[in-house]
């Protein structure tokens, strides 16, 4: 049976932290909800060593943003990208 972890990234939150809550999951799918801007995922950097650590440990990683140029890193890495569709929006 899988199981799902949603991590929240906040603007701030620092890279090192959010890759430690990454490893220690122990669900095979792992959604990062992400700010439109946020210093965690701000480099490619970060985006290699979140896809390495996913290839070892078998676990699938999903990006939910606005940004364009982190979706954009997200695929080249791999990674699924969920978006919200306007008319799915909640008002």
């Amino acid at each position: 049976m899988s199981t799902t972890k949603i991590i929240n990234v906040l603007k701030d939150d620092k890279f090192e932290e959010i890759l430690e809550i990454f490893k220690s999951t122990p669900a095979q799918e792992v959604i990062f909800v992400l700010p439109k801007s946020s210093k965690v995922f701000s480099k490619e950097e970060d985006f290699q060593i979140i896809e390495e650590e996913a290839e070892e440990h078998e676990k699938s990683v999903s990006i939910l943003c606005s940004n364009v140029k982190i979706n954009e890193l997200a695929r080249k890495h791999n990674f699924d990208i969920l978006l919200v569709h306007e008319k799915d929006a909640v008002s």
